[in-house]
């Protein structure tokens, strides 16, 4: 890495990083003065996060660009313009179902604002949207978003052990065509989230408790923890029909 003294500050001549096989170019202005920095990403293992985050079992290469500034006088800006290919994640049993995500940020004085799509192959299985509003002028950069207003919306429709698996949740999981979408509000620190999911031909399994319900039809909603079912059917290993109506899950 090369740094030159510029102003208050250091400014850095674009510098490669390798992480396995991918690299990252920055390049910008740090260290006093106004910041501006710039990330150029090839390739790069998603894996790096867990450096930050510990087992945290992403997968996937990313490539795109990342670009930053901060002039300390008003409030800070950036853009995100990233395509991670075979995003999926590991638990100690699971592996999610690996998807390609097209992510694009912007984060200006007022807002923070995200587009993303989901596809699996050619296919689009899911769209999500999100705008943290409101965002006051001083403090760091997430003290403003945790006092924003949060506003959301994820659309979904493909196979659920892509989406479910990516939670984390092992204590379950779900495989099969799954339908879903969800309302997202109030602030990162205290969402509230709403919709509906539905699916014909779901399998639920645990191997906790030994469950194992196959061809599940149900639609229902759900608002934060809950999860309401207006219709659940299913059969189990040896043939047995069940069917519940109500709330499952608080």
């Amino acid at each position: 890495a090369v740094m030159t003294h510029d102003g208050d500050g250091w400014r850095l001549a674009p510098t490669q990083v390798g992480f396995g096989r991918g690299i990252v170019i920055a390049e910008g202005h740090v260290l006093g003065g106004p910041t501006q920095m710039k990330l150029l990403l090839a390739q790069m293992p998603v894996s790096v996060v867990d450096i930050v985050i510990a087992d945290l079992g992403l997968g996937g290469v990313a490539s795109g660009i990342v670009e930053y500034s901060n002039d300390h006088k008003g409030a800070p800006s950036g853009n995100a313009a990233l395509m991670i290919k075979g995003l999926s994640r590991s638990g100690l049993v699971l592996t999610s179902r690996p998807v390609d995500l097209a992510l694009v940020a912007r984060l200006d004085p007022d807002a923070l604002q995200a587009r993303a799509l989901i596809r699996e192959g050619t296919e689009v299985r899911g769209r999500f949207q999100a705008r943290i509003g409101g965002l006051p002028r001083g403090g760091g950069v997430m003290d403003r978003l945790s006092a924003g207003r949060l506003a959301g919306q994820l659309r979904y429709s493909g196979p659920a052990e892509a989406l479910w698996r990516l939670s984390g949740v092992e204590i379950f999981d779900l495989t099969g065509p799954l339908g879903m979408r969800a309302d997202i509000g109030g602030t990162i620190a205290e969402p509230v989230l709403s919709g509906a999911v539905s699916s014909k031909g779901l399998r639920v399994q645990s191997t906790l408790t030994g469950t194992d319900v196959r061809q599940v039809q149900m639609a229902g909603t759900f608002r934060d923890s809950t999860l309401s079912l207006a219709r659940f059917s299913g059969t189990t290993p040896n043939g047995g029909p069940g069917n519940r109506v109500g709330v499952v899950a608080r």
